[in-house]
């Protein structure tokens, strides 16, 4: 092939990589639904702010439900609640999913330290429904369903910024009740999350 063969070739896998890209960019910014806005603080502007503060996901106080077609024995809350294991892995891949949106992409500072130019981000997770119980052999539309509720507060004074929630589904294609599928859709909707505050702090300094 010659050189000017050889440029055209690596030109056109640049622009399928980066249109690609755009693509996988956008699916990560629909997967996570849009959180209902409860309380924002009048004047309150998320541009002033170039570092975060990731507080601990709380899931610890998380109300385990069972899915609704699940009856009798089956929906007793002891059978479907989330062990130690689950509660940590959940807060790691939290904190490092967000992290990797906010900082590795967006080049805003993650901090644990307050500053005047620091908010802190605290999410919970208020109630799961997750669609099977561990080892239970079938294939669900997703791995089940979350409420959360999003808080930022200025890091210096802990007042109060604003509030976010709503409902959040936690995955949804098709797939096998297997441990590396839930884990691969909580990492999706935890980078989700992690995109839309990056976004919302981009968006206030155009």
């Amino acid at each position: 092939m010659s050189k000017a063969g050889l440029i055209a070739r690596s030109l056109m896998i640049l622009i399928l990589a980066g249109a690609a890209s755009l693509a996988a960019a956008d699916d990560l910014y629909k997967i996570s639904k849009v959180l209902t806005q409860f309380y924002e603080k009048p004047g309150f502007d998320i541009g002033r702010y170039n570092k975060v503060m990731i507080d601990t996901l709380g899931v610890a106080d998380a109300r385990v439900i069972p899915p609704p077609w699940v009856e009798g024995k089956d929906r007793n809350p002891k059978k479907w609640q989330l062990n130690g294991k689950d509660i940590q892995w959940l807060k790691d891949n939290y904190r490092a999913a967000m992290q990797e949106q906010i900082e590795t992409v967006g080049g805003y500072a993650v901090v644990s330290e307050p500053s005047p130019d620091a908010f802190i981000l605290d999410v919970k997770i208020v109630s799961l429904t997750p669609y099977a119980q561990r080892g239970e052999d079938v294939i669900t539309k997703g791995t089940g369903e979350m409420t959360i509720q999003a808080e930022l507060r200025d890091s210096m004074s802990g007042e109060l910024l604003a509030i976010y929630g709503g409902d959040q589904d936690v995955g949804s294609e098709y797939q096998q009740n297997v441990r590396i599928n839930k884990e691969h859709n909580a990492k999706t909707l935890f980078a989700a999350w992690g995109e839309k505050v990056r976004l919302m702090m981009d968006e206030s300094r155009m």
